[in-house]
């Protein structure tokens, strides 16, 4: 059993204790019916690293829109809702005409013991938020709310405990102070801010910002203890602004729907915890960790998952000369044509 398949047994077995009446194995995961909203967690891919190291890119996804009208998609209302995204975001996919929230991560054997964990918890939050948000997602995405039962055992007339699991014990979690505090950011941003890639950063009482090389100009990390989620409470705030050039109020919105699509399903250059969204002429990135996933030495994963998530978008926003950029960039231009 390798790495990626020892998580997925993890989070079946043992963290979400998936009862097999309302579960479908996969070959590569599973589906199960928390409640009546379909959660997939599966390896989507496989990756060898420079060094040989083989990882493997596990995707969370639950079903929360079907049956989106053919043209009435609207990424702009789609793009409000996911600025208050916590550890997911919102993928349109055009194929099957379906919204879904989707987290994903590259875990390899070196942090699978701690990611496995995180894991779950965006897991969770999908459930949750796919239960509250389902209605207002299937307004702005002009569909359906995607209301579904197991094949065999039907419609789940009851939720299972985990679907209970962020008003029962994260949102507790959430009513006491930020585990991440002035000093945690004081000692990363000494210890890891203060050479390349990062150009310049700046901690604060509850927080600290650091600027990226963007082009010609630069990109703004803010990651901060003391700005609670409306719904979680305290935890750690996340947000990565990148400038471009569109004020239009569909091509900024349409532009970072496109960029979940990549970053939350297919392909990710941080951690797939969280959603883009456009405001205010800035692609941004916004993440939320609830009190509840906090451990020390947790910040420096995420400062490093934010750098890189910081070149990638620097290549496929700002000028990038490398294939993939330039077929990223491409696509994305394709797609707002169209819009």
């Amino acid at each position: 059993m390798n790495c990626g398949e020892r998580v997925i047994e993890w989070l079946y077995t043992k963290q979400l204790q998936v009862d097999e009446q309302w579960s479908l194995r996969r070959q590569a995961g599973f589906t199960w019916w928390a409640y009546q909203h379909a959660q997939t967690i599966e390896i989507a891919a496989e990756e060898t690293g420079p060094d040989g190291e083989i990882a493997y890119l596990i995707s969370v996804r639950t079903d929360v829109v079907c049956n989106i009208s053919p043209g009435l998609y609207q990424p702009a209302e789609v793009n409000e809702i996911a600025a208050s995204a916590s550890m997911w975001g919102p993928v349109y996919q055009q194929d099957d005409a379906t919204l879904q929230l989707c987290s994903l991560v590259r875990v390899h054997p070196g942090i699978a013991h701690w990611m496995q964990g995180l894991i779950a918890t965006a897991a969770v939050l999908q459930l949750d938020a796919a239960t509250s948000l389902a209605e207002a997602f299937a307004i702005a995405a002009r569909g359906e709310v995607a209301v579904s039962g197991h094949p065999v055992n039907g419609l789940r007339s009851q939720p299972d405990e985990m679907a209970g699991i962020v008003r029962s014990m994260v949102l507790p979690l959430g009513n006491a102070l930020s585990g991440w505090q002035a000093d945690e950011f004081e000692m990363v941003c000494e210890s890891l801010m203060q050479s390349p890639p990062a150009l310049f950063a700046n901690p604060g009482a509850a927080g600290l910002t650091v600027e990226f090389p963007f082009g010609e100009i630069s990109s703004l990390c803010q990651m901060h203890g003391d700005q609670p989620h409306p719904v979680l409470g305290n935890g750690l705030a996340i947000r990565q602004s990148f400038p471009v050039a569109l004020d239009d109020s569909k091509a900024g919105p349409a532009l970072a729907m496109m960029l979940n699509r990549q970053e939350l399903l297919k392909s990710i250059s941080g951690y797939g915890f969280g959603s883009f969204h456009f405001s205010l002429g800035m692609i941004q990135f916004s993440s939320f960790l609830p009190n509840a996933v906090y451990k020390p030495g947790l910040l420096e994963n995420l400062y490093y998952g934010c750098a890189g998530r910081a070149i990638e978008l620097s290549e496929i926003l700002a000028g990038g000369t490398s294939p993939n950029a330039k077929h990223a960039t491409q696509t994305m231009l394709e797609m707002l044509e169209i819009l």
